[in-house]
């Protein structure tokens, strides 16, 4: 681009900012050179930097967060793992943890993260999770967003607390000297009117610019009322082989690309070859270092696209073989958004089905809804293991009621289950399924629970489920599960002795999950009714139960019951573990509901305390939204909440 080869001082006095603020947004429509500036800024300063390009993130934090840890490791590999340990911090609970290790953190250097593309990422949380970082005001932290779109970026309390900078598209235009000395130096050989002419048609864009000089060294003249579409058309479109538009056409609709990928998707020799000749020209395509990946140059995208559309170009096979590739790639999410738009239902409901336990980051996704939607009933029933888990996805969500719905869908799976083609084992794993379904989705009536959890074990036959298993949250979440499952006055003894009768019924056909229940449901019927020994014996019981196998939810619990123990009897010591060491653990587990579950237990203690600045701002304030509940929050949890500053 233009930038890369003249110097612009007021644009370099500018960025310096980028180390006087926490906070740098480079703002401007594309084709403006806000990369390249920033860029050219980093060659200057004596901080330590990281540049993390979201282009091909298709909106995910995940994807900015895996960018950042990898560009990190150059800088530290130890803030680096740290960073990865954590994951991208969904919630209040891993944000917590992130600012202990950006506080923690020896800022020998300043250390700049700047994030390329920023625009690409769809998920809000990632901008308030920018804001909680600049607000602490870490002496030697800086981030540069750099993007094209504001309106998502709600900054305007941290300019009132002079927290950021912004540099836009008014400061970034080339002005008429800069544009002259470009000219000057692609040798264009103009008269000073044809160089105003020049001026005035590019208006300072630096890709208009950049195009413009590229046709005028060709000997293309420039008409005064040239559109970027038409400039595109003469200096570069019209002179490409069929071959060559070919492959502009195809790539057209993917984000990025390795040169790999882009083997796979034009899958024939000639086109291949087309290809690299379009790289070699420097001219189409941008490459980045980081993912050693390729994408059409933004300005050519839109024009490129709409060629295809007007030459009715059918992508459906440029999708089916990105997802293949993709698929193979362990790009899991990314390919099934690619499959989708080729139609490829049924292969992506194959997949699914084959592995219900790895989640590959996706049900909870609109996506997938949308493919078991579209599915109909015939191909979801070809697929039931895929099915059942979607239909348990959709019954514990936390924003819609949809138990009545999955009951009904439950029911009729079951039907046809009895009735179909089904047989033998394959008929008894997907009865023993939906039984677990049912199971799960019974909440708090544990009688109901325990006898589908049995119902599911003997159609297993010893056996596990493939949906329900040892990682899955037994206690849904709640501080304190007895509480969760007593209905009716006077019944906690009553649900306390169904835990101790029931408790193995939940871990036989699960591989565990559930396992320590029953300790735990004595523990915290004790310390309801002061029997203080019993309860501290059955809380250290459920706890290295739960330990041994791997039921975080339930140690969670018992620990709660012992650290309100401490409150009620005034012992400050700690009786099992120290609430770091329990917190490392939960976040290596990186369950959004978990992390809600022990802010809630943290808040509860605080709260008994008074030290109601360590409670979490967004319990504080009853922003419930911001926790991660099944069913939209049981009502314990709820009043748990309320009850935080008692």
């Amino acid at each position: 681009m233009a930038s890369k080869y003249i110097e612009r001082k007021r644009i370099l006095v500018k960025m310096e900012n980028i180390e006087r603020y926490p906070l740098s947004i480079v703002h401007a429509p594309m084709g403006y050179g806000k990369t390249v500036a920033v860029r050219e800024y980093l060659k200057t300063t004596e901080a330590d930097w990281v540049w993390v390009s979201l282009a091909g993130s298709e909106g995910e934090a995940d994807y900015l967060w895996a960018r950042l840890c990898d560009a990190l490791n150059g800088v530290n590999e130890e803030l680096a793992a740290r960073f990865s340990a954590i994951g991208f911090p969904y919630d209040c609970f891993k944000t917590d943890a992130l600012l202990d290790v950006l506080m923690d953190y020896d800022y020998k250097n300043h250390l700049i993260l700047v994030f390329d593309d920023f625009h690409t990422i769809e998920e809000n949380n990632v901008f308030e999770l920018m804001k909680a970082i600049v607000r602490e005001r870490l002496t030697g932290l800086h981030i540069v967003l750099i993007t094209r779109e504001l309106a998502k970026l709600d900054a305007a309390d941290l300019y009132q607390k002079q927290l950021c900078f912004t540099i836009t598209e008014k400061s970034l235009k080339f002005n008429r000297e800069e544009v002259f000395r470009y000219l000057d130096f692609m040798e264009c050989g103009m008269s000073e009117e044809e160089r105003e002419r020049v001026f005035q048609i590019t208006d300072g864009w630096e890709s208009m610019l950049y195009i413009t000089a590229k046709g005028i060294k060709q000997g293309l003249p420039v008409g005064k009322s040239a559109t970027a579409d038409d400039i595109i058309e003469q200096n570069f479109y019209h002179g490409l082989s069929q071959a060559e538009k070919e492959v502009l056409w195809r790539l057209s609709v993917l984000s990025s690309f390795t040169k790999r990928m882009a083997a796979a998707v034009l899958d024939d020799s000639e086109l291949y070859d087309a290809f690299e000749t379009l790289i070699s020209r420097s001219v189409f395509f941008v490459f980045h270092e980081s993912g050693h990946t390729y994408r059409l140059r933004n300005i050519l995208k839109d024009y490129i696209y709409e060629r295809a559309l007007i030459d009715r170009v059918d992508f459906t096979e440029v999708y089916r073989k990105s997802g293949r590739w993709l698929l193979a790639d362990g790009q899991y999410s990314k390919a099934f958004e690619c499959l989708y738009r080729a139609g490829e239902l049924e292969e992506i409901l194959s997949i699914l089905n084959k592995d219900t336990q790895n989640d590959k980051g996706i049900w909870g996704s609109g996506n997938i809804r949308q493919v078991f939607e579209k599915a109909g009933k015939d191909l979801c029933y070809r697929y039931p293991f895929a099915y059942l888990k979607y239909l348990l996805a959709c019954a514990m969500d936390g924003e819609r009621n949809y138990i009545p719905r999955v009951k009904l869908c439950l029911d009729r799976l079951e039907e046809y289950c009895r009735g179909s083609e089904y047989e033998g084992e394959m008929r008894e794993l997907i009865l023993g399924e939906i039984s677990m379904v049912r199971s799960r989705i019974s909440f708090n009536d544990i009688a109901v629970m325990a006898e589908y959890a049995g119902k599911s074990a003997e159609f297993f036959g010893g056996g596990c489920s493939c949906i329900v298993t040892r990682e899955t949250e037994f206690t849904y979440g709640l501080p304190c599960m007895l509480m969760g499952f007593v209905k009716e006055p006077g019944s906690m003894a009553e649900v306390r002795d169904a835990f101790a009768a029931e408790g193995m019924s939940f871990a036989e056909a699960t591989d565990g999950c559930g396992i320590g229940c029953d300790s735990l449901a004595a523990s915290e019927a004790a310390l309801e009714t002061g029997a203080w020994e019993q309860a501290e014996l059955h809380a250290y019981k459920a706890y290295f139960k739960a330990k041994a196998a791997e039921q975080l939810s339930i140690m969670i619990s018992s620990k709660l019951v012992l650290d309100r123990l401490n409150l009620i009897q005034g012992s400050s010591r700690d009786r099992i573990l120290s609430n770091s060491t329990l917190k490392d653990e939960v976040i290596a587990a990186n369950n959004p509901v978990l992390n809600t579950t022990f802010d809630l237990c943290g808040a509860y203690l605080n709260g008994c305390l008074g030290r109601l600045d360590s409670i979490p701002e967004w319990i504080r304030k009853g922003e419930i939204g911001k926790g991660k509940f099944f069913f939209r929050g049981p009502v314990f949890s709820m009043w748990f909440m309320e009850n935080a500053s008692c």
